[in-house]
């Protein structure tokens, strides 16, 4: 069994909501006086600020009372509602479920994709790679080509299917310098394809970027990416 998902599920699952629970049986008016007493609060804190990162993802709806006693149950070290047994089999169910969930949110998220390239491919002066990569070039340069050793300074905006942007040199006022090796497949091949000063704009299907796995909360799975690149020197 995946460790990460059964920490994860844990957390998600059995404290959830707590960041809105009053314990009853704790004082409101406690007072941290000895090292002892920081040391337990700090403790606290540290878990409440990991809690919070799965209580994010958590869809589940917490009995609270429930919770209280599977917290008490288990830092008493009294006999659990649940064996072992059990808790392992519904963890095992819940990844289960979650697999299922993304598996069908890709296949989704591919037929989308692949219908906006299509469409995109129809527009006036784009052009198509061998590897399926669509661009129009919006400005023209007359520098040298980068190979895919060299470091490039370059001016970019990324954006999904929808438009939504997820990324922009431009918005933080900062272009940005890296290896043409670096980064994602599709940018490894079209920036040795563009003259230094030039402009392109650039659709990157999926498998030529962040693939099923997608990236972070902004990108998901399948997701083809559109870039405008604006590659402003070899260093």
């Amino acid at each position: 069994m995946n460790n990460t998902f059964t920490r994860n599920t844990l957390a998600a699952l059995c404290l959830a909501g707590t960041t809105a629970l009053t314990v009853p049986v704790m004082a409101q008016d406690i007072t941290l006086e000895s090292h002892d007493d920081k040391q337990s609060y700090a403790l606290g804190m540290v878990f409440g600020q990991q809690i919070a990162g799965s209580l994010a993802q958590a869809s589940a709806e917490i009995n609270h009372e429930i919770l209280l006693r599977a917290l008490s149950d288990t830092i008493t070290q009294q006999e659990t509602l649940m064996t072992m047994d059990e808790l392992q089999a519904f963890l095992q169910a819940e990844q289960q479920k979650q697999i299922e969930a993304t598996q069908a949110i890709a296949l989704e998220s591919s037929a989308a994709g692949a219908a906006f390239l299509a469409e995109y491919a129809k527009q006036e002066g784009v052009q198509t790679t061998d590897s399926g990569i669509l661009y129009q070039e919006l400005e023209a340069g007359d520098g040298e080509m980068p190979s895919a050793t060299d470091t490039v300074k370059v001016h970019y905006k990324g954006t999904l299917k929808d438009g939504k942007e997820f990324d922009s040199s431009y918005a933080r006022g900062n272009p940005a310098e890296f290896p043409v090796n670096g980064v994602i497949a599709g940018w490894q091949e079209i920036l040795p394809m563009m003259k230094t000063g030039s402009k392109w704009e650039v659709a990157i299907p999926a498998e030529l970027a962040y693939g099923e796995q997608g990236a972070g909360a902004n990108i998901g799975p399948n997701e083809p990416l559109v870039f405008i690149i604006e590659l402003m020197e070899i260093k």
